[in-house]
């Protein structure tokens, strides 16, 4: 007598109850996108104590006929949370999925308030390698730009600097003044091979102004009192004109935008120049 074999069902415990709990509370299902899905992955987490615990609900949904990348998303390995930042940005051109980019720049934000700037520097460095590692500009733009977190780190960048010069904390080193390292500039032998010192002196002064320093210029404005510009403010007689780089969405612009900035003094107005 031939002997029946019997088909082994899933095996159920309390893990795999609690992932049925929290798909049936959210509507989850295969159909839903990893947007979706990440938005409750931390609380699926908090309910899985181990390993063990994990695997039996990746079997699950496994048998839900959950993707992979749906998996990953909804229970991510911890081992993998450390990922370096190169590493994640080849993964996302590896896969060419465009949600894979947004998980991990969302992965990179920041997780309290204390975490804004380190986190900005963070995803700074992910479009970068994103950008080396082949992908596209426009979807690096849209799914590995967080704004807001952009916009915080700069408002607590600028309410830091404030408050140091208000405690009078911003200090410049004595040798990265502009009147000390004019002097060196100026005093570079240029028919000999340049030291790196030369070299730092100059790369230091090109930064100080994003404009091009060939096409900066400082002339005297004479006012007619009584028939001023719209442009004029009193007091203010010397002013440095050019062409300033292009930034943002102008980045790639071939026509520079014009740059003036006004002074009191020709000191100050010099000052531009370097």
């Amino acid at each position: 007598m031939a002997t029946v074999r019997k088909t082994r069902k899933p095996k159920t415990n309390s893990f795999t109850s609690i992932l049925d709990q929290v798909l049936n509370k959210y509507n989850l299902s295969a159909e839903s996108n990893p947007l979706q899905l990440r938005a409750h992955a931390d609380e699926l987490s908090t309910m899985l104590p181990d390993w063990k615990a994990r695997k039996d609900v990746k079997e699950a949904l496994h048998r839900c006929l959950f993707k992979e990348n749906q998996i990953g998303v909804l229970v991510p390995d911890k081992r993998k949370k450390k990922l370096i930042i190169e590493k994640r940005a080849l993964y996302c051109a590896k896969t060419g999925n465009e949600w894979d980019i947004y998980i991990h720049a969302l992965d990179l934000s920041p997780k309290s308030n204390d975490e804004i700037i380190a986190s900005c520097l963070r995803l700074f460095l992910f479009r970068n390698k994103l950008a080396k590692a082949g992908i596209a500009q426009e979807p690096i733009d849209i799914y590995a730009k967080l704004l807001g977190v952009t916009t915080a780190s700069n408002k607590i960048q600028k309410e830091q600097t404030e408050q140091d010069v208000a405690n009078n904390q911003l200090k410049i080193p004595p040798h990265f003044s502009l009147e000390k390292g004019l002097k060196r500039i100026q005093n570079i032998d240029t028919t000999k091979d340049l030291l790196l010192q030369d070299l730092a002196d100059v790369i230091m002064m090109l930064c100080i102004r994003p404009a091009e320093v060939s096409s900066l210029q400082i002339d005297h404005y004479e006012v007619d009192p009584s028939n001023p510009s719209a442009w004029y403010k009193n007091g203010y007689s010397w002013y440095c004109t050019g062409y300033a780089k292009n930034k943002g969405e102008n980045k790639n612009n071939l026509e520079p935008r014009p740059f003036l900035s006004m002074e009191k003094n020709p000191e100050c107005a010099k000052a531009l120049l370097i």
